[in-house]
């Protein structure tokens, strides 16, 4: 509203078209189905069950991270709780991966220093919740995972643009995602699907 109208605009498809993005891949991870699912009945409940707590998917996620990082590739994993965080944090650590996790409690400074030694690849996996949305530039980064889910357009594409910056070493940058299986995740996860989509990313 202070600069007046909007007069050109540049999407992030145009912005890889002319090579001032990285190309993008997503990995699609297929998610077992929590046996007891059907016994769960608001989505706050479902969400707390088969994301924050379902082990057999923090494996996958963990064993993602851990397979790009034999390849030489850094990642950055989402949660949207830290109780979520801490979990996949445990996991790392009985696979015997090095893994930090900025939340909202993790000073400025703190913040600064993961976010260089993820840049330079002194550490190869950070976990980090909404806070590591906004405002933050990791441009050798070469994979998101999205753990956390849900299905807000901008929150998905915001997360995707911490790691799209083409540089000299870096022309391609992996999503991985996961297919989740029940009432409300199941069309959450379509959600993120259609965005991908809509993108030519699949």
């Amino acid at each position: 509203g202070l600069i007046g109208p909007v007069i050109g605009e540049t999407t992030l498809k145009e912005g890889m078209e002319k090579d001032l993005l990285a190309d993008l891949k997503i990995s699609l991870v297929s998610v077992p189905p929590l046996e007891n699912i059907r016994d769960y009945k608001t989505y706050q409940d479902i969400y707390q069950a088969a994301i924050v707590e379902y082990r057999k998917r923090h494996r996958l996620v963990i064993t993602k991270a851990k397979e790009l990082n034999s390849q030489g590739k850094s990642s950055l994993i989402y949660v949207n709780k830290i109780e979520h965080g801490e979990k996949l944090l445990d996991i790392a650590n009985r696979m015997d991966m090095e893994v930090l996790f900025v939340r909202g409690e993790t000073d400025s400074l703190e913040r600064e220093r993961i976010r260089a030694a993820l840049n330079k690849k002194e550490i190869m996996t950070v976990i980090a919740t909404t806070v590591w949305v906004e405002g933050i530039n990791i441009r050798e980064l070469d994979s998101i995972i999205m753990a956390g889910g849900g299905r807000k357009e901008l929150s998905v594409l915001q997360k995707i643009g911490r790691s799209l910056r083409r540089t000299e070493s870096k022309t391609e940058v992996l999503v991985v995602d996961f297919l989740d299986q029940g009432r409300y995740l199941s069309e959450h996860c379509v959600s993120r699907l259609s965005v991908y989509a809509e993108n030519g990313w699949l």
